[in-house]
Formats: structure tokens, C-alpha cells, sequence
């Protein structure tokens, strides 16, 4: 059967918006406890979307496989950006949450399916075991489409391939989707799955193109396993047939930066503190006063600056503005790369001056440092 797992629709982008890297989870194999930070293993997925048109169904309302199409008002191209370190520590067991949810993004213009009718062809993929009746296309119909499909990394193409290597049918992804009763809605936005072909060259995702992170990719001069910051991913998708050619347009993926250039993000000193410490750090905008736009505090010892920014406290440095974030915990500490011979030290903690709710003192006394 089809498998597949429901999104969201408020970071659903369109082509060009810049995507920042993600912070989450991540625990390695040999890890001994998770992490908090910034996605290492950043990929993307190369896919293509339908959008729901017509009349809405009704809650408990079916969509017969021979009326699918009739449902389907057309196609773009998409991106399922994807945080593999996030997603493998959070998957099992109820599958993806936050290694998905921060950014998708789809080609700016939706070819009708009334277009794309002319580039119907036969599935590629023999479907055993024949699949249950709902979703049984009959043996003479032309399901798929013949849609070629690029990926360039930086300019350098990385992956070609086709819509007509996938396993299901459109029809019979959106069959699927409502044969419980789930009803749909006209705007509605469904993904196909990743695109991958036969050949490594065709393979739709970093993942599968560098063996999960064994081989790395050949990009000009440079090489990849996942992608870096600045990175620039281009998707283009046409079909072409009897000498007329019909295309998407790009779907162009710019991948940024974390919010803050994030060196370390500790464990915190209680292994069953990890839950209260991501708690402490959404609560922790309830520290100063307002500032522009985000709450500040100026200490008065030795000029250090404790601000909070983005739900989360930081430490910077007045002299070379160098920040660092760290959970709310006893021990603070800054490595001043901006300025190696610059050192501080705060033997004491915070004044009562600074104003910390009465739920964030005992996680800030004792001995604070900045060096």
C-alpha cells in the first residue's frame, strides 16, 4: 500500500525563500545521551506535488480511483528539506516531526493536469503483489508520466531523473489518502515521495546518492555528503514529446546558516534535566526587559553582557561581540575566537539586579565564568 505521513502548511515556501538550518535532537549510534544543535546531515528530496482542485469531498467520503484525476488540479515541482540527524534520533517510533517540518518548497507556477495529459504512459514498475481492488488500475490504462527531473548542487548537476520511476500512480496516492473517509479540501497540497531512478546518478536525495554518508559527492572542485551553509540546490523538471516541450520552471533552494553561528550546544550536567533545560529555554524570554525587539541585560561586572535573543540566553562579549548560547545551567563560558587575548572571568553569579523569574534562580547561582 502506499505509505506516507501527514505535514504542514505554514512553511510550505516557494522557490527562492532561503531555508535556515534547523536545531533539534540528534543522538548518534554511539552517543551516549542526545544533543541539542544545529542539523549536521541536512538533505534535501526531490519530489513533485499535486494540488487538490475541484468541489472539496466530505468528511467520510471516498475518492473512487477512477474520479482521482477528476480531483487533481496540477503539478509542481517540490522539496521535502529533510534533517537526517534529527529525523533518525526522533523517527522511531511515530516517524518525523521536527527533521521535516521547517521548510518545503515548490516551483513557483502549477502545470494543469489537463496539460499534462499528452505525457501519459504505462507504469514502469510492474506493481507485485497486485495491489487491493480500490487501488487496482486496469491493465490497458497509462497512469504515469514521462517528467524528466534534474537536481544541480552549486551549478553541478547531481541527479537526473523521472517521475515515471515512481511505484504508485498519482490516482492512486490520493485514492489511498481518502479511502478511510478522510475528506480533502481544493488547495490541498500532497507530495509523491522522493524520485528516485535505477542508476546512483538518478538517485532523488543526498542521502541515497552518498551511501547515508559513506561516499561523497563530487560537485566541481568541491565535495559533498550533505549540504553546507550557503549552499544552492536547483530542481527543474520539463516533459517533451512529438516536438513540444512543457516545463515547471526551477524550484531553487537556498539553504542558510542557523540563526547564530552555534559552536557548542552542551548536554546538561543531569542526564534527566535534557526535557526541563529545552523548557527553561523557552521560558527564559520571560528574563529583562524589552530592547529592541528582543530582552536585554547589562551586568555591571567586567562589562559582560547577558541577553536573551531567540528564546534562548546568550553571552556576548562587549568588546568583540562575539555570542555563544548555552543551556540555562550553572557553568557559562565563552571562547572568545574573535579576540584569542581578550579573557574575563565572572567569579560570582548575576545580581539579584538582573531580575531572573524565581523559576531560573537555582539554575543560575553558584559559579559563572566567562574566559
Amino acid at each position: 500500500l502506499p505509505v506516507g505521513y501527514h505535514g504542514r502548511a505554514s512553511s510550505v515556501v516557494v522557490s527562492g525563500t532561503p531555508i535556515t538550518r534547523p536545531c533539534g535532537q540528534r543522538k548518534g549510534p554511539n552517543d551516549p545521551a542526545p544533543t541539542f544543535g544545529p542539523s549536521t546531515r541536512m538533505d534535501i528530496e526531490l519530489e513533485m506535488a499535486f494540488f487538490v482542485g475541484g468541489k472539496g469531498t466530505e468528511l467520510g467520503e471516498p475518492i473512487k480511483l477512477s474520479e482521482a484525476g477528476e480531483r487533481i488540479f496540477g503539478v509542481v515541482l517540490m522539496n521535502d528539506w529533510s534533517s537526517r540527524d534529527i529525523q533518525q534520533w526522533e523517527y522511531v517510533p511515530l516517524g518525523p516531526f521536527l527533521g521535516k517540518n521547517f521548510g518545503t518548497t515548490i516551483s513557483p507556477w502549477i502545470v494543469t493536469w489537463e496539460a499534462l495529459q499528452p505525457f501519459r504512459i504505462p507504469l514502469t514498475k510492474e506493481q507485485i503483489p497486485r495491489p487491493l481492488p480500490y487501488l487496482a488500475h486496469s491493465e490497458d490504462s497509462r497512469p504515469q508520466f514521462d517528467i524528466s527531473l534534474t537536481v544541480d548542487l552549486n551549478g553541478e548537476r547531481i541527479c537526473k531523473s523521472n517521475l515515471k520511476h515512481m511505484y504508485w500512480s498519482t490516482e492512486q496516492q490520493l485514492t489511498h489518502h481518502t479511502v478511510n473517509g478522510c475528506n480533502v479540501r481544493p488547495g490541498d497540497l500532497m507530495g509523491s515521495g522522493t524520485i528516485s531512478g535505477p542508476t546512483p546518478d538518478s538517485f532523488g536525495s543526498l542521502l541515497e546518492l552518498s551511501w547515508a554518508g559513506q561516499k561523497k559527492i563530487n560537485i566541481g572542485t568541491e565535495e559533498r555528503v550533505f549540504l553546507e551553509d550557503n549552499d544552492e540546490v536547483t530542481i527543474r523538471g520539463y516533459c517533451e514529446k512529438d516536438g513540444i516541450s512543457l516545463g515547471f520552471g526551477e524550484c531553487k533552494l537556498l539553504k542558510d546558516p542557523a540563526p547564530e553561528k552555534i559552536n557548542d550546544f552542551p548536554r546538561p550536567a543531569h542526564g534527566g534535566l535534557f526535557l526541563m533545560s529545552l523548557v527553561l529555554l523557552h521560558r527564559a524570554k520571560d528574563v529583562g526587559r524589552a530592547m529592541s525587539g528582543s530582552a536585554g541585560l547589562m551586568s555591571p561586572l567586567l562589562g559582560v553582557r547577558y541577553k536573551r535573543d531567540r528564546g534562548a540566553l546568550q553571552l556576548r562579549c562587549d568588546q568583540c561581540r562575539y555570542r555563544v548560547y548555552r543551556h540555562a545551567i550553572p557553568i557559562l563560558a565563552v571562547d572568545c575566537t574573535a579576540n584569542p587575548t581578550h579573557k574575563q572571568k565572572l567569579t560570582k553569579p548575576p545580581p539579584r539586579s538582573l531580575q531572573f523569574p524565581e523559576y531560573l534562580l537555582p539554575y543560575i547561582s553558584g559559579e559563572w565564568q566567562a574566559v
